[in-house]
């Protein structure tokens, strides 16, 4: 479920572009809830029962399916305007959220340990005021990350670190 990231420059602009490659473990998941409904229904021993196991089912398929939507996170460096514009995008835009800040509102980029599994690494936008955005569509390991960041730290001449 990681998702690659990539690092371009075209003219005064610097993209950091992440893709999620993990439509895979959404079909699986979307297949096994199929079964588990399928299954559930046909052993309720009463109504309440089968009521109950159907709305898990279709919360789990639900779950399952937005797992299958393309996801990308798109990050511009504007080196003229000093401006980065960063992008999320689901289902190739069905729903965007693009937010724009200045390079004085940069606090630092910098690789983080993903705090839910202590093993993981995520990029990441520290701003002045305490918000963080992630660089990348999900978290993954180091190695992976390093070059793209690195390469973006130096050309950005932003506050940053790819060591952890």
């Amino acid at each position: 479920m990681q998702g690659n990231l990539h690092f371009d420059r075209a003219g005064d602009a610097l993209l950091l572009r992440s893709v999620h490659t993990g439509a895979w473990l959404g079909a699986i998941g979307c297949a096994f809830s199929v079964c588990w409904t399928i299954f559930w229904l046909h052993g309720a021993s009463d109504h309440a029962t089968s009521l109950f196991g159907l709305l898990i089912g279709i919360f789990l398929i639900v779950a399952s399916a937005f797992c299958m939507l393309p996801r990308m996170v798109t990050t511009v460096f504007d080196l003229r305007s000093e401006r980065i514009v960063h992008s999320i995008s689901i289902c190739d835009g069905w729903y965007r959220l693009d937010r724009t800040y200045s390079f004085a509102e940069v606090e630092c980029i910098a690789i983080k340990h993903d705090a839910v599994d202590g093993y993981s690494y995520i990029p990441v936008l520290e701003l002045k005021n305490g918000q963080t955005r992630w660089l990348a569509t999900s978290p993954g390991d180091y190695p992976r990350f390093a070059e793209p960041i690195s390469a973006l730290i130096a050309a950005a001449k932003l506050p940053g670190t790819a060591q952890v």
